[in-house]
């Protein structure tokens, strides 16, 4: 095998996205190029996966006499174009300058690798029972509060009081030059910066973030079939009405309404006591007071008719 060190392009045909590379190892030959040696880089080889060696334009660029003229013309074309957007390269010279130039190919189920790790530490956090009966991320929670609670400073405080005093002290510093509330201008700035934040869709920063709310609310079903909305809709009902989860019981005198578990006082049953009805004194029908006096008695339709 005759040896020649070469550079090579490789263009993805359906993004025009490209990757530079050089082969100088003691088998470069120019003439196995995309036949036995498909580069070494796994963001490449991660599409050829998903879209076959077909889906790439390939050419070699410049062959050379010995490795490091090769390596050399590797580094110029990379140096001259890793900042474009296309480009697919990562490293120049062993320097990671876009590291996640790979992680954002998706795999044959819509993953990224960065999805996938996060997929994994999700689950590593909230699916690991430790002996105490928590999660990796509950325990972790615990720990965390009870040294900030048992943080405490000279003036007795813990490390929640000094963070809260702290960003209030923070909140009131004056801007000498604006004679206004540092908080009050970052906040601005924030606002403007959210509101000006515009997608292909029209919306901004705040729009976008609260449709995402409102999808996660509703993707988020408990056992009981119930989403987010739903489940702090019957909490807001059941703090704001009394009446909420309880049955009406009787002993024969009166009416008691009793929430479901409690104990039911004694001679009392379930049921509501019948409600005295009075007769309407145009038409005679019967009904409960209320009704009387709205639809009947001066109300009643045959009235005139008497």
């Amino acid at each position: 095998m005759k040896y020649v060190p070469y550079t090579y392009k490789i263009t993805f045909k359906e993004t025009g996205e490209f990757y530079y590379g050089s082969k100088y190892g003691v088998d470069a030959d120019p003439e196995y190029f995309w036949v036995k040696y498909f580069t070494s880089s796994k963001t490449i080889h991660k599409l050829i996966e998903l879209h076959g060696k077909d889906s790439f334009k390939v050419e070699v660029l410049q062959t050379f006499k010995t490795s490091e003229e090769a390596q050399l013309s590797e580094l110029k074309l990379i140096r001259d174009s890793i900042y474009k957007k296309l480009s697919l390269n990562g490293n120049i010279g062993g320097i990671c300058i876009n590291p996640n130039k790979g992680r954002i190919i998706k795999d044959v189920n819509g993953l990224t690798s960065y999805d996938k790790c996060q997929e994994k530490i999700y689950n590593t956090k909230h699916n690991i029972i430790l002996d105490n009966g928590l999660t990796i991320q509950e325990n972790a929670t615990k720990k965390a509060k009870e040294t900030a609670l048992n943080n405490i400073d000279e003036n007795g405080l813990n490390s929640y009081q000094q963070c809260g005093k702290r960003l209030k002290n923070d909140r009131n510093k004056i801007n000498p030059k604006t004679n206004k509330r540092i908080y009050d201008e970052i906040a601005q700035k924030a606002k403007e910066t959210a509101l000006n934040n515009i997608d292909e869709n029209g919306l901004n920063s705040y729009q976008r973030g609260a449709i995402k709310q409102q999808e996660s609310a509703l993707n988020n079903i408990d056992e009981n079939g119930l989403n987010s909305n739903q489940r702090g809709g019957l909490n807001r009902m059941r703090e704001k009405n009394g009446a909420y989860d309880t049955f009406y019981y009787n002993n024969g005198k009166i009416n008691k309404r009793i929430k479901n578990g409690e104990a039911i006082p004694e001679g009392f049953i379930k049921g509501m006591l019948p409600e005295k009805t009075y007769p309407c004194k145009y038409c005679g029908k019967k009904m409960k007071k209320s009704n009387l006096s709205r639809w009947h008695n001066e109300n009643c339709k045959l009235k005139g008719n008497l």
